[in-house]
């Protein structure tokens, strides 16, 4: 698997120029730039992202526990997840729960393993506490009115 360095390598620049490129960073030369982009071609390079969400601390994915796909309620909200996550170039992974704790809990482990950025909850039957209690791993927001 061909990596940055090969790449520097490959196109006599440092691996911080080719970082530079492969981030669209402004301050790269154009010779230098079309250098790197041809040693990319040439050593067939794919980004590798689980390196990216490592230097970066995010994954640009959300996650979404609903209870079912097939009913029209959820079905439109995930619609609209969909949507509002391609528009901001995220992507989202489902949760179809069954309103099954153990797999409600999946999606938590997610968010506290950092394997999503945030979780949306459409519905749910773990205890509304016990799902607050991974506010600490990131954002959650919830699709239902809760009183407190």
């Amino acid at each position: 698997m061909t990596n940055i360095r090969d790449l520097a390598r490959e196109a006599n620049v440092s691996v911080t120029t080719v970082s530079r490129v492969l981030n669209d960073h402004p301050y790269v030369a154009n010779e230098k730039r079309q250098t790197v982009r041809e040693a990319i071609e040439k050593l067939g390079y794919i980004r590798n992202q689980t390196a990216v969400h490592l230097s970066t601390g995010m994954t640009k994915t959300v996650g979404v526990m609903l209870p079912f796909v097939d009913h029209p309620y959820h079905a439109a909200i995930l619609q609209g997840i969909a949507q509002a996550a391609f528009d901001a170039s995220y992507r989202f992974l489902t949760w179809q729960t069954n309103y099954v704790e153990t797999h409600e809990q999946l999606a938590l482990d997610a968010l506290a393993q950092q394997e999503i950025d945030a979780l949306i909850v459409v519905s749910h039957s773990l205890p509304l506490s016990a799902i607050l209690s991974y506010e600490q791993y990131g954002p959650i927001v919830f699709c239902e009115h809760h009183e407190d």
